[in-house]
């Protein structure tokens, strides 16, 4: 008697696996609760402050990223305020959400719930590691993008005895494939792959209602793209979202980047972070050999939902490549794409050893030993957590030896481009100064000091890469409406940063100030050095007769940097401003 994908389902099953799920999510996601967040994690956070203070996109937001992931931490800080505490909220329930729906996808389609538990298990395990890149991977794009992704496999997936619930499966798993396109991330574009799922052979599907399925779903992907265009064309908005998200964007993909990194090794290339990840790449090649053994018997007909999900894990796993070299930026978050197919795949793999086990040893021996034999192999990444989280002082503050604030200021990344103690300190001094209140700008991609200062940002500018030379004329109409903004509402504080070269921006931004001399004019002519604290200066805008700025030169201190007294700063090897 043939098994029915999902056969055997309760809804207690259903709740207790669920509950499981949410124990992991809480467990592997605790020891990371008190990190900061790294430099866009900042940008997003003063971004959804402003937009929930009534700021427009593209006329009071530059962003070249969709703006949907600044309506996932708008979410966050409407929830817990513009805090470390919503980075960490926002990631954790991003995860949860996958290893959930993966849970339920794996069920539906025919795997048991040791084996489908097993594949949300090791998704949250190994997302809680430092192989993506640590606290700088926190509730990125692409783990946003996850949950999508499995709501697409269970549409295109669905049911094959009603027709009308496979062709409500294709809309809808179209429009998550078309929401984190347009609404999460361009470079996403890949997962438009996942549509030949649809092409799958299945009993009682003919030929033509498989196209007719296909068709359903590339409406369900087109729609979000066109409710975005619609939104900010009836706004008068799209000629910024068009400079944005498709002039910057085409730009910034030909950036320092664009080429293959130095070295590169294609074994590497292909199979991404192999020790890290051992344990998900040797269990689903054990499932690969099985798989092509059990094909080789007289039951293969009584699993098409698992094979449905072999073809989709694979496809997936293409395609998460696809979408790393697609967007020509090879910083460690980006790989985070991986880890749904390959957790799924490991999950198959698992469930394969223990049904060729569960004959010879009986049903609870065989997961036990599978289980076992995974621990065993992600011994190496608990022993690597393990040591990340002691010398980050995590450990010593669960004993309540140091405070949050201590444990955030030793995180550092790209040697001496990102030191958020340096960061926190010269919030503190702006807000003791400010009494949180008044007007703020930055010069550099140091966007968290908006947030942790509760100063107002006077530009859609958060950062200064928008006005890099490398932009040419774009950056010159950028530097137009940046000047326009300033000489309108001149902040208070401007905050120049200084040793943050990185990968896409050689020299750092206190020299790369000396190449916009009009700005230098305005910097000089209207504020005095006040003081340092690490890598940032900060000036005060000089007021006489009753807050008007002077308009003789009051610079004080250290000459500005001008364009003839630059020199290269050494880059620093630093994963931010991605695509």
């Amino acid at each position: 008697m043939k098994r029915a994908p999902g056969a055997g389902r309760s809804p207690f099953a259903l709740g207790f696996g669920m509950l499981l799920l949410l124990a992991v999510t809480a467990l592997v996601r605790l020891p990371h609760v008190v990190e900061p967040p790294g430099r866009d994690q900042g940008l997003f956070l003063a971004e959804a402050s402003t937009w929930l203070d009534g700021g427009r996109f593209y006329e009071d937001i530059f962003e070249h990223k969709p703006v949907g992931v600044i309506g996932v931490y708008a979410l966050g800080v409407a929830l817990f305020g513009a805090t470390p505490a919503a980075v960490q909220a926002l990631h954790a329930s991003a995860l949860f959400a996958t290893a959930a729906l993966l849970f339920a996808l794996a069920r539906r389609q025919g795997l048991d719930r040791s084996g489908s538990l097993a594949a949300s298990v090791l998704y949250l395990v190994f997302s809680a590691g430092t192989a993506f890149g640590g606290f700088w991977s926190s509730a990125q794009v692409e783990v946003f993008v996850d949950p999508l992704v499995v709501l697409a496999l269970l549409g295109f997936l669905g049911s094959a005895e009603d027709p009308l619930a496979r062709r409500r499966g294709a809309f809808w798993g179209g429009v998550a494939i078309g929401v984190a396109i347009a609404w999460l991330k361009y470079s996403c574009l890949p997962l438009v792959g996942l549509l030949a799922l649809l092409f799958l052979p299945r009993e009682g599907v003919q030929r033509q209602a498989r196209r007719r399925l296909l068709g359903t779903a590339l409406v369900g992907v087109c729609l979000p793209a066109l409710a975005l265009v619609a939104v900010f064309a009836g706004t008068g908005r799209f000629e910024s979202f068009w400079l944005s998200s498709v002039e910057f964007n085409w730009i910034h993909r030909g950036g320092l980047q664009a080429q293959l990194p130095q070295g590169f090794d294609w074994l590497a290339g292909v199979l991404p972070f192999s020790a890290a990840l051992r344990p998900l790449y040797v269990a689903a090649l054990a499932g690969l050999v099985l798989l092509w053994l059990h094909a080789r018997g007289s039951q293969r007909a009584v699993r098409p939902g698992r094979d449905a999900l072999w073809v989709a894990g694979l496809l997936l796993w293409g395609i998460a490549l696809g979408e790393v070299f697609f967007q020509a930026k090879f910083w460690v978050y980006h790989y985070f794409v991986l880890l749904l197919p390959l957790s799924l795949l490991a999950g198959l793999g698992l469930q394969g050893a223990a049904d060729a086990l569960r004959p010879k040893v009986g049903g609870v021996a065989a997961w036990g030993f599978v289980w076992l034999v995974a621990f065993a192999l992600a011994f190496p990444h608990w022993r690597d957590l393990g040591t990340h989280l002691g010398q980050r002082e995590v450990v010593s503050f669960a004993r309540g030896k140091v405070d949050a604030d201590a444990v955030r200021s030793g995180y550092r990344w790209g040697g001496e481009d990102y030191d958020y103690g340096d960061t926190l300190a010269a919030a503190r001094r702006l807000r003791r100064e400010s009494g949180g209140a008044g007007t703020l700008f930055v010069w550099g991609f140091e966007p968290s000091l908006y947030w942790l200062t509760g100063l107002r940002p006077v530009s859609r500018f958060f950062y200064d890469y928008p006005l890099s030379r490398a932009f040419g004329d774009l950056a010159k109409t950028h530097e137009a409406q940046l000047l326009a903004e300033l000489e309108g509402h001149p902040p208070r504080f401007f905050v120049v940063v200084k040793d943050d070269a990185n990968d896409l921006e050689g020299i750092e931004s206190r020299l790369q100030l000396g190449r916009h001399p009009r700005l230098v004019a305005f910097l000089e002519k209207h504020y005095r050095s006040s003081w340092q604290e690490g890598d940032f200066t900060t000036y005060r805008r000089v007021e006489v007769d009753g807050g008007a700025s002077s308009s003789a030169p009051t610079r004080t201190g250290r000459p500005l940097v001008t364009a003839s007294s630059e020199t290269r700063a050494r880059p620093r090897q630093s994963p931010d401003r991605s695509s």
